[in-house]
């Protein structure tokens, strides 16, 4: 065929929806052989058990195994040697539930298993499998987050999102970002703030000369000024005084002996108290920013929350602009945009 020829093919738009079918019917022919076979090892796991279960004889399993898997290898191949007919053994002991087992064999593969088995805790294999399905791992990657030890961590972190009182369970579910962030088994916001910030001075130093960073977040008091002179402390007044301290810290460290404000307004202003609570309307969609240059805000809390909100369903248009400061009104054709494709989104339903 000519290259003229094979272009107009390939322009064509019926070769080119012929092709898909023919790609999506070989995907579906590869998934269903794995689940076939996957399926099968399981059976032969489980018969193999129940046989040997049956002779309540240790000595009996010890001779019968090795005699079936001989036959089996001789007759059908490599796949039913004795270690792996082991293997399926295991499986279907550890994988006891088959409706679950047929669930899982459409999106994981036979090696996937294969790591899967070993784990100790059937939460874990749970845990693993899900992870591998929900973030597509590569045998190798699976490996690498157990490994890592990612069911364990996630366990710590959510045990500390209880505790927390407004995050909810696997708010940092996905092991990527704590690998990213070099974080351990217990960690704080703290910690989350700083390991974020110290990867962003890693970039920044590699950019070379020509960029530089300039300063951390602003440290307390922040926004409740000691001496109740920033206008957040206005906003905490009432109708007998104007203005209040809203934080424990400049409380404790004010210089005008300023009061506190009512920890129940206090607390309405965070809304990561109510995200994702009963009888709570929230706002389906939210654009949240954070400039590179902003030290007023921690760059913790707008993460936490963007988190927070896509782990309730919620659709968050998040980024951190270069090179601007704590001030939210450089961009405002790109808001007026989004508001704009949100509303004819929503009419579109």
């Amino acid at each position: 065929m000519s290259t003229q020829n094979n272009d107009l093919l390939l322009s064509n738009p019926l070769f080119a929806e012929l092709s898909t079918l023919i790609e999506q019917s070989r995907q579906q022919v590869v998934t269903y052989a794995n689940s076939t076979l996957t399926l099968l090892f399981w059976q032969v796991g489980k018969r193999i058990n129940e046989d040997v279960l049956q002779n309540q004889r240790a000595s009996y399993g010890k001779q019968i195994i090795p005699l079936i898997a001989n036959g089996l290898e001789k007759k059908y191949g490599r796949n039913f040697t004795e270690k792996n007919i082991r293997r399926m053994m295991q499986f279907a002991q550890e994988f006891p539930d088959f409706q679950i087992v047929v669930t899982l064999s459409r999106q994981l593969s036979w090696s996937q298993f294969l790591i899967l088995i070993p784990l100790k805790k059937a939460d874990a294999r749970m845990f693993y499998a899900e992870l591998a399905i929900n973030e597509a791992l590569s045998v190798r990657e699976l490996r690498k987050q157990i490994a890592a030890k990612a069911f364990e961590r996630t366990q710590i972190a959510n045990l500390q999102a209880q505790q927390s009182g407004f995050l909810s369970v696997n708010t940092f579910k996905d092991p990527y970002l704590l690998d990213f962030l070099g974080l351990r088994s217990n960690y704080l916001e703290k910690d989350i703030e700083t390991a974020i910030l110290h990867q962003l001075e890693n970039f920044i130093l590699e950019l070379g000369k020509g960029f530089a960073f300039v300063e951390r977040q602003k440290t307390p008091p922040a926004f409740d000024a000691l001496d109740l002179s920033a206008g957040e402390n206005q906003e905490f007044g009432d109708e007998t005084t104007d203005k209040k301290h809203f934080t424990q810290y400049s409380l404790e460290h004010s210089t005008v002996q300023g009061a506190m404000a009512d920890t129940q307004i206090v607390r309405m202003m965070n809304p990561m108290y109510y995200i994702g609570k009963e009888n709570v309307a929230t706002s389906k969609h939210w654009r949240i920013r954070h400039g590179s240059k902003d030290k007023d805000t921690g760059l913790a809390i707008s993460v936490i929350l963007t988190t927070l909100l896509e782990n309730h369903g919620y659709t968050v248009d998040f980024a951190l602009p270069w090179d601007k400061p704590h001030s939210g009104d450089y961009d405002l054709e790109e808001l007026f945009a989004w508001i704009k494709q949100v509303v004819n989104n929503q009419e579109a339903k």
